[in-house]
């Protein structure tokens, strides 16, 4: 799902390591793009469809509701915008590298207190805090969705360490998946996972992975994507 490159500390000089990285993803990248046989999504198609500016307004063009949002590095801009009762979020993967110890920032709510003046730097996903019942992922894979429900005790990001989650399938209205169809042929793509906030019958847009999990779910509910997807790839 992810290539990850091998550990070639104390094999070659380490000035000469993002240089090795580079070269091995251009390697395994082309070989994909080149691939004239069936897949999922390519990763030029992946890039593309996990750019959250794109996401936000490729959302808005088909008609989901999303949360109020704002993407900056002007905090002042953000505050004009937005209420404090906000949440922040990476654009990208969020993946912090300190001292060849991987991290990843996931969202949080926004503190006030905290010094501001960097952002300038690097522009984050500002996004109105909204209320939920639950949340829900659901995995499409050729026109098919596999929705699950997830009550999480972390309100505000199900992800977080030590978090406790309860798992249960759940229809989708017939509304939202025609949405997520028209979504996934803007993208291009035949795979993605979307999640959404649910508040009072609402659904609420959060954003789509062109490349998300979807394994746990199975072991966690009846869900079987596995099938659909070997059944997906041997369609001629």
């Amino acid at each position: 799902r992810k290539p990850t490159p091998e550990n070639i500390i104390n094999k070659i000089d380490s000035k000469y390591h993002n240089h090795c990285f580079r070269e091995v993803f251009a390697f395994v990248e082309g070989i994909a793009e080149s691939f004239t046989g069936k897949c999922l999504s390519k990763p030029s198609i992946i890039k593309r469809a996990d750019n959250k500016v794109f996401q936000a307004k490729t959302a808005i063009d088909i008609g989901f509701t999303i949360p109020d949002f704002i993407l900056t590095n002007n905090f002042d801009c953000f505050k004009n915008t937005l209420t404090i009762n906000s949440i922040v979020k990476p654009l990208s993967s969020g993946l912090i590298e300190n001292q060849k110890v991987k991290e990843f920032v996931q969202t949080n709510m926004v503190d006030m207190n905290k010094n501001t003046e960097t952002l300038k730097y690097c522009p984050a996903y500002f996004q109105s805090y909204t209320k939920k019942e639950f949340e829900v992922r659901s995995t499409f894979i050729n026109g098919k969705d596999y929705s699950v429900k997830m009550i999480s005790k972390n309100k505000i990001d199900w992800r977080k360490n030590n978090n406790e989650i309860f798992y249960s399938t759940i229809k989708m209205p017939d509304t939202i998946k025609e949405k997520c169809l028209r979504y996934m042929s803007v993208m291009n793509i035949s795979f993605g996972c979307f999640d959404f906030i649910v508040f009072d019958g609402e659904w609420f847009f959060l954003e789509m992975n062109a490349n998300g999990q979807w394994a746990w779910l199975e072991n966690e509910t009846n869900i079987n994507v596995s099938s659909e997807l070997v059944r997906f790839l041997n369609e001629v």
